[in-house]
């Protein structure tokens, strides 16, 4: 390891265990299984708003980023309208973000990262729809996105 750290080398490597993942997924899909111990998070029960038709080419051809959390959240770092410092409330729900902050002086400021169709952030819609209308497989697409600190 010390001859590693000597050659400014770093090991990136992970270690998840997905093999069983496809194989308890088919079934459950198979039986039609419901996950009794799913609840609802604040980002899902919360407001929101829904995309009409007009919209939908554009968010097939609008560009999408991926964007890390401490950048992000430094453009939230103080109020618009006073410039006071606040501290940003975030949600994340799959591939969405929310984030809502108030300042002392009571100025409420919200962000979604995506639109919502049917209450589902289109970017998971999407994601799903990739990994489905691809053929990739979703237990190598989970590990991908975990080795790179997105999912």
């Amino acid at each position: 390891m010390e001859e590693s750290v000597a050659n400014n080398e770093v090991d990136l490597s992970v270690t998840i265990d997905l093999d069983s993942f496809d194989e308890e997924m088919e079934e459950s899909v198979a039986n039609n299984e419901v996950d009794s111990s799913y609840v609802p998070s604040v980002c899902e029960t919360s407001a929101e708003t829904t995309i009409g038709s007009e919209s939908d080419s554009i968010l097939s051809t609008e560009r999408k980023f991926i964007v890390h959390e401490r950048k992000l959240l430094a453009l939230f770092a103080s109020c618009p309208k006073c410039h006071k410092s606040v501290l940003p409330e975030v949600c994340v729900s799959g591939t969405s973000v929310k984030i809502w902050t108030t300042c002392s002086d009571d100025h409420v400021r919200s962000w979604e990262s995506q639109p919502t169709a049917e209450k589902t952030s289109v970017g998971n819609l999407m994601v799903a729809g990739g990994i489905l209308f691809s053929g990739l497989s979703p237990s190598k697409t989970l590990r991908f996105l975990t080795s790179i600190g997105v999912a």
